[in-house]
């Protein structure tokens, strides 16, 4: 279900890779026993020349994963009996009128700019990266790889090298996160950007899971503090007037953002297509919204 934000525009959270599978099955061998039966047929590895030879054995089909989702749990339970356990780290986002305002100030922003840049003859998206705790835009940028005629300049590695600049700036004036040591520090410079890097936190089975989803700024905040290493956007907003391509996904989930809202979906983006927020082989989950414009209010400069 979509969350309106202050009547502009509905959030809808892209689903993570557990929630989009389709029912697979795998064979397996079923066969009737009793309950007195059961310590003793775990002895026997083949049942050949035992008492089981002339027992009923026949082959049945199984899902291969766990429900994640109540439609999933609906449908194979139909096929075998199944435990429905919802992914714990999938919180409904809660916001407050704050940040509501927050999020939609700054899709509303980038929308201008994407504006901008579409009627200068540029292509790509236009991004924002802003703060969560602090609830105010850090840095923005527009697609360069025309204007600086390069292949690698889009708007979210472009946003991700003025952040690392902030840093060694930060570096240069004796600070280290959101700790000075001289007294020329800036607002920019109070923003604690390079949280540490948190461990690995495992699920219901005890399987280790990459991450955890991020929800809404006071999980971001809580979740930037288990951190232990330096990450440049550890925690961090990225809006985006369109969906990220995969080289610009990657770069986000190396960067630790918290949460992606993109307003313009691509049938082959790092989001939609790759599900590359939620992939388990990835050291870092971060959450994505896909954001629908309700207004019909005119958002060019």
């Amino acid at each position: 279900m979509g969350i309106e934000c202050r009547g502009e525009y509905i959030l809808n959270r892209v689903l993570v890779e557990e929630e989009k599978q389709r029912l697979q099955t795998q064979d397996v061998y079923i066969c009737k026993i009793s309950a007195q039966q059961t310590s003793r047929i775990l002895q026997f590895i083949a049942l050949q020349g035992t008492e089981w030879e002339s027992a009923e054995i026949s082959v049945q089909k199984v899902p291969s994963f766990p429900p994640y989702t109540k439609e999933q749990f609906d449908e194979w339970k139909q096929l075998w009996p199944v435990a429905y356990r919802p992914l714990v780290q999938l919180k409904p986002v809660q916001l407050d009128d704050d940040e509501r305002a927050y999020i939609n100030e700054n899709l509303s922003v980038v929308s201008q700019l994407q504006a901008k840049s579409d009627s200068e003859g540029n292509r790509g998206s236009a991004v924002i990266v802003g703060s969560p705790k602090a609830r105010e835009a850090i840095v923005q940028s527009t697609d360069m790889t025309h204007t600086l005629v390069h292949p690698l300049k889009h708007a979210v590695m472009c946003c991700i090298s003025k952040i690392a600049d902030i840093e060694l700036d930060k570096k240069k004036q004796g600070c280290f996160g959101d700790q000075c040591t001289n007294d020329n520090t800036n607002d920019q410079s109070e923003v604690q950007l390079v949280p540490a890097k948190r461990a690995h936190t495992p699920d219901i089975a005890g399987t280790p899971l990459v991450t955890e989803q991020i929800s809404s700024a006071n999980d971001i905040e809580d979740n930037a503090m288990e951190f232990t290493s330096g990450y440049l956007c550890g925690g961090l907003d990225v809006f985006s007037s369109k969906e990220p391509c995969v080289m610009c996904c990657m770069a986000l989930v190396h960067s630790r953002i918290g949460r992606l809202f993109f307003i313009d979906p691509s049938e082959s983006g790092g989001i939609s297509y790759y599900s590359i927020n939620s992939r388990k082989a990835l050291n870092h989950n971060f959450t994505a919204f896909q954001c629908t414009l309700t207004s019909t209010q005119n958002l060019t400069p």
